[in-house]
């Protein structure tokens, strides 16, 4: 289950900065000023998030960079028999506060995906 959480928020993270640096209006975003190790310590509390109960909210934060954020568990639910979460995350990185996000994701056997 851990192997196929860190899939999802991988996939999560890595699409999110690529889309931020090819977008226009995500230019300037938080997402596009996050490193690596800030991406380790938001996927950390994405895991962590994920296994929590509704309304649970986890902080990160990388003193080195200055980095920080949240996610949010809004709610579960069940749809076409899948266990699937709604988390609301933010982030604060390069001077620049990004907006609130959510992300829904379902379980798919024992590893998490993205929906839309």
């Amino acid at each position: 289950m851990k192997r196929s959480l860190m899939a999802f928020v991988a996939l999560a993270c890595a699409a999110l900065p690529a889309l931020a640096q090819n977008s226009l209006w995500l230019n300037n975003s938080a997402l596009s000023r996050m490193n690596r190790a800030d991406t380790e310590l938001f996927l950390k509390a994405a895991r962590e998030a994920l296994n929590a109960p509704d309304g649970h909210v986890v902080t990160w934060s990388n003193p080195g960079t200055g980095a920080s954020g949240t996610v949010k568990v809004i709610a579960s639910s069940k749809e076409k028999g899948m266990a699937c979460r709604t988390v609301e995350t933010t982030a604060f990185a390069g001077g620049i506060q990004g907006m609130p996000t959510p992300l829904k994701a379902c379980r798919v056997g024992d590893k998490w995906r993205l929906v839309s």
